[in-house]
């Protein structure tokens, strides 16, 4: 039953999922029951409920599985449907790493970085992050590399940062697979590659990630290391503008006058942008931890990077 249920995830058919996992949970199947409880923290196929999710990862959790405490803690961390707690997110956290779960080592390791709840400690954020990611985290193989990359606590090292984006990317991470075509881009810790660096942002693109889809756009546009294709970069950045990507809104508004121009002016580019939009498509639903390395890499962390990442270039 529980294969059906996740074959129904993955097709995003969410309504026959949550059916399939409804039923399995109140038969007390601790899995199904974890399940059900990511379905209402992350509103996929039903509204957004948090202290719902609360009641089905308690039952998990009862049941010995550690991903459910890790999901709790999460609640705690974040304040969603709880009043934010650090020390009890602390907890939960502490119980699963106990258990093997490997995201929950990252989340740890995430409070020391951040002094959330503990004193500062990138050593120990770092130790936590090297061993989320042995355990397969891609959280965990992200966050060590921004250990690498900002020199917090260690000395910066371009190459193992690129190793743990790379290791994300290969992992199928779309924030993996933007950082390492970022890397390619710029020679950081990887010699310049335009070609990997396309490749890199196409992976990340076609998963739905709005900084890969804009940098993509770009790419096309100003014809680095492929010839221009306006018409593709202009989708690109569309679908990028269509999740407020603050950089494609104004590339958009930068571009459009030459776009106009390249595809032959205003008769013909309003039947052309017209169909460039026709193509854009809903990107697809990104997982909550995705979403917060989005969060965490696009609107934390981004202009940062590639001002670092340039002052690498051109040193």
């Amino acid at each position: 039953m529980l294969a059906r249920g996740q074959a129904a995830y993955n097709a995003r058919d969410y309504s026959s999922a949550l059916r399939i996992y409804s039923d399995a949970a109140v038969a007390d199947n601790a899995e199904a029951q974890f399940r059900l409880g990511v379905m209402y923290d992350e509103g996929l196929g039903i509204p957004a409920d948090p202290a719902q999710a609360r009641q089905w990862y308690d039952k998990a959790a009862a049941h010995g599985y550690p991903a459910a405490d890790n999901r709790i803690g999460m609640l705690y961390l974040y304040g969603r449907g709880v009043s934010p707690d650090y020390t009890t997110a602390l907890a939960y956290f502490t119980k699963a790493s106990s258990g093997g779960n490997a995201d929950s080592k990252n989340n740890i390791g995430w409070m020391y970085e951040n002094a959330f709840g503990v004193p500062r400690d990138y050593g120990t954020a770092l130790k936590y992050y090297l061993e989320a990611a042995a355990s397969g985290s891609v959280a965990g193989m992200l966050d060590a590399a921004g250990i690498y990359q900002h020199g917090y606590g260690v000395t910066k090292d371009p190459r193992k940062a690129f190793e743990f984006f790379s290791q994300a990317a290969r992992a199928g991470s779309p924030v993996g697979e933007y950082a390492t075509g970022l890397c390619y881009y710029n020679g950081f810790g990887v010699p310049v590659n335009y070609g990997a660096a396309i490749d890199w942002y196409t992976k990340a693109a076609n998963g739905g990630y709005s900084p890969a889809q804009n940098e993509l756009g770009v790419m096309y546009m100003e014809g680095t290391g492929t010839r221009p294709n306006y018409k593709e970069g202009w989708r690109l950045l569309r679908l990028a503008a269509q999740q407020h990507n603050p950089d494609a809104e104004q590339n958009l508004k930068a571009y459009s006058a030459q776009t106009w121009q390249a595809l032959g002016g205003l008769a013909a580019t309003a039947g052309a942008l017209a169909a460039v939009a026709s193509q854009g498509t809903p990107p697809p639903a990104l997982s909550e931890e995705e979403k917060n390395r989005q969060i965490w890499l696009q609107e934390q962390r981004h202009e940062e990077d590639v001002r670092k990442y340039n002052e690498q270039k051109n040193n």
